[in-house]
C-alpha cells in the first residue's frame, strides 16, 4: 500500500447532500475498483473485493490468535474463495478460469517470503461444472519461473501452470524460488514456498 496508494483531499464546503451527490457523480466518473458500495454496483470486482477483505480479517485474526498463544512464526494461511461466475469453463482451457479469480491472492502468496505455505480454498462446485473427473488432485513446482515437474497427466495443473506463465509479474517473482502448487481432493490449492 505504501509503494502503490496515495491519499489526498478536498475541502468542500457544502452540506452533506450536497457532498453526497458530488460523491456518487465521482464514483460514477472514476469507478474505483474497490470501492464496492451500493453507488457502485456495476464494480466487476465486488464478490472476489468481500472475499478478499473477509480473508484479510480472518488473517489479522488468525495472527493476533497465534502472538497470543505462540511465539512461532505463521506458517500457514488459509483463504477461502468460491465464485458466483456463471462463465466458469467456458474457454479452451476449462480450468483456467477458476485459477485466474484467484490469481491476486496467488501472486499474494509467492510475493510474501514471510508465507511459507497458504491454502485457498477453491469452489468444488464450479470445479465439477466445468469437468467431470475423477480427480481434480495434481502437484506442480516451479523451480525459478519454469514448471520443474512433469505435469502431462493433468489437465487441471497444467491449466494453472498456463495461467501462471501468462502472468509475467508472477513468472518474475518465481525467479529464483522454488514453489510448489497441489490440489488436494477437497479442492484446496496448496501453495509452499520451500
Amino acid at each position: 500500500m505504501k509503494d502503490n496508494l496515495a491519499l489526498s483531499f478536498y475541502e468542500y464546503d457544502q452540506p452533506p447532500s450536497e457532498i453526497n451527490v458530488l460523491e456518487t457523480e465521482l464514483i460514477a466518473e472514476a469507478k474505483p475498483l474497490l470501492n464496492i458500495d451500493s453507488k457502485n454496483p456495476d464494480n466487476p470486482y465486488a464478490q472476489f473485493i468481500k472475499v478478499a477483505r473477509k480473508a484479510c480479517a480472518d488473517e489479522a485474526n488468525q495472527i493476533i490468535a497465534q502472538k497470543e498463544t505462540s511465539k512461532d512464526p505463521i506458517t500457514t494461511k488459509v483463504v477461502p474463495f468460491r465464485t458466483n461466475s456463471t462463465d466458469i469453463g467456458k474457454n479452451e482451457h476449462k480450468y483456467e478460469d477458476i485459477f485466474k479469480t484467484v490469481l491476486p491472492l496467488i501472486e499474494n502468496a509467492i510475493t510474501d517470503i514471510a508465507i511459507r505455505k497458504l491454502s485457498i480454498q477453491l469452489s468444488q462446485e464450479d470445479s465439477k461444472k466445468v469437468g467431470n473427473r475423477q480427480s481434480y488432485s495434481f502437484n506442480l513446482e516451479f523451480s525459478d519461473g519454469i514448471v520443474a515437474n512433469d505435469i502431462g497427466g493433468s489437465a487441471v495443473a497444467r491449466d494453472l501452470a498456463r495461467v501462471l506463465e501468462q502472468n509475467t509479474r508472477i513468472i518474475q517473482k518465481l525467479k529464483g524460488k522454488h514453489m510448489k502448487f497441489n490440489l488436494d481432493k477437497g479442492f484446496t490449492l496448496w501453495i509452499t514456498n520451500k
